[in-house]
């Protein structure tokens, strides 16, 4: 798979990334991190902090914490795909609260989520936060609160195609 990732997209994915890092920190290990709307109990130590980009997601219903599983960072689209696991999705940023995910972050650049990895994330147990690029490129240090405009429910059951449950389009044994 080759994806081509406008620099702004990059770049914000990267600052939303350092100012998770930077709240983890701070806080310290096995202590709490907040920054709006996210709270979360620090179990890894830096550089990465439990915080995590480009972070493969097999299924929906017990997402891999890869670190967990012997990966110091999560594993590329084209690593999974030679195992013959290729992901369904990939988040952009995903935050680690003892011993899963806790929440998910996708950057919007110019076009939202697709309506299939949409469907995908509202089947996982967190709540995706959608944030504009623009949004966190027009920051000059880093914010008390990360500034969202929507949050894919997570719930495990997709109000945006009523009718249709995760277990339909993606069954659990399609979990490693």
């Amino acid at each position: 798979m080759t994806s081509v990732e406008s620099f702004a997209h990059k770049t914000a994915k990267t600052l939303v990334a350092e100012w998770l890092r930077s709240a983890a920190q701070k806080a310290g290990e096995d202590h709490y991190a907040n920054l709006s709307p996210f709270s979360w109990r620090v179990n890894r130590a830096g550089p990465y902090w439990g915080i995590w980009e480009e972070y493969p997601l097999i299924n929906h219903d017990d997402p891999i914490v890869w670190d967990e599983a012997g990966y110091e960072l999560p594993p590329s689209f084209s690593e999974l795909k030679k195992l013959g696991i290729p992901p369904a999705v990939i988040l952009d940023i995903a935050i680690q609260h003892k011993g899963r995910i806790m929440y998910g972050v996708e950057i919007v650049n110019k076009n939202p989520p697709s309506e299939q990895k949409r469907f995908f994330l509202d089947c996982c147990d967190f709540p995706v936060y959608l944030v504009k690029s623009s949004w966190v490129l027009a920051q000059v240090r880093m914010p008390k609160a990360i500034k969202f405009y929507e949050v894919i429910s997570g719930n495990g059951a997709p109000p945006s195609f009523p009718g249709l449950w995760c277990e339909d389009r993606y069954p659990s044994y399609m979990a490693v």
